[in-house]
């Protein structure tokens, strides 16, 4: 394993990620997405991840509960977008690893079995993962940093005319400087063509010392791979130009939520925060 000092840094000066991807798993340091993976009840972790997982809880105890909520919000918003919207192929940007209660694969072929899927991590268990089970005509596994949002979409299963799926769901919290965040949005709605929505949820806090705590943990669990918690008004701010669907950027318990799913989120210490929102003013098309 190449010493840490020896890594390129994760981030170049104009604030992009430089991730390295030749390197590989990393046992010894968590993951978020297999943190994420363990909180969720997987089993694809390692002992850094459950440790790292664990003081997580100590910090905000409903983490894992949040996870289960943003992995149901994922779910609702594919089938949204395919059954509600007619959306034929989608983009899942830091699509973590595979998790059977809520396969977007799976929600979005069962409506519709011609919709194309590519699923982008920068994490290689979750690619890995990912490629073994999603490997065909219609389904394909990226390992990609989702800055390079380019590269990404140039990806042959991409067809450049019709409309997209955008799922950045738990994702953009892993970009700590909202250049590199803004700049994303901004190619996603250059590139992709009106009618093409976006599924977004982002870790909020308004505490300062709970953001601050959570924030700190996380980076130095990964050793700086991973981002920050924002407040509500600054993730509002970063998605100001984005109409969103009924009923708006909220709680993503609260969106659009099954009635025979479980409680809503009330927990006041952080939230899941997001929503899906047209890329372009639905007027323009």
């Amino acid at each position: 394993m190449t010493p840490a000092h020896d890594r390129p840094t994760p981030f170049g000066s104009d604030g992009l990620r430089r991730l390295p991807l030749r390197y590989g798993i990393d046992a010894g340091t968590a993951s978020d997405a297999r943190l994420w993976d363990w909180l969720l009840g997987g089993f694809a972790n390692y002992a850094a991840d459950r440790r790292a997982g664990e003081r997580l809880l100590e910090l905000a105890p409903s983490a894992a509960v949040i996870a289960r909520h943003n992995s149901d919000f994922g779910a609702r918003a594919a089938r949204v977008l395919v059954a509600g919207h007619g959306i034929t192929q989608l983009l899942d940007l830091g699509s973590g690893l595979p998790n059977p209660t809520a396969d977007v694969n799976a929600i979005a072929r069962a409506i519709d079995p011609s919709v194309r899927l590519l699923l982008v991590d920068r994490d290689p268990l979750a690619y890995a993962h990912t490629r073994s089970l999603h490997d065909d005509d219609h389904t394909r596994a990226l390992h990609a940093d989702l800055v390079d949002i380019d590269s990404i979409l140039d990806h042959p299963l991409i067809v450049p005319g019709a409309p997209t799926g955008v799922l950045l769901t738990a994702a953009l919290h892993g970009l700590p400087d909202d250049t590199a965040v803004t700049r994303l949005l901004q190619r996603l709605r250059e590139r992709l063509v009106p009618g093409s929505l976006l599924v977004v949820s982002h870790l909020v806090a308004d505490d300062v010392h709970h953001r601050t705590a959570v924030t700190d943990h996380m980076n130095t669990s990964t050793a700086g791979q991973w981002g920050r918690i924002r407040t509500r008004a600054e993730l509002d701010h970063l998605l100001a130009t984005f109409e969103p669907l009924d009923p708006g950027l909220v709680d993503v318990s609260h969106w659009r939520p099954d009635p025979d799913r479980g409680v809503l989120q009330t927990t006041r210490e952080w939230a899941m925060y997001g929503g899906v929102a047209h890329l372009h003013h639905p007027c323009a098309h």
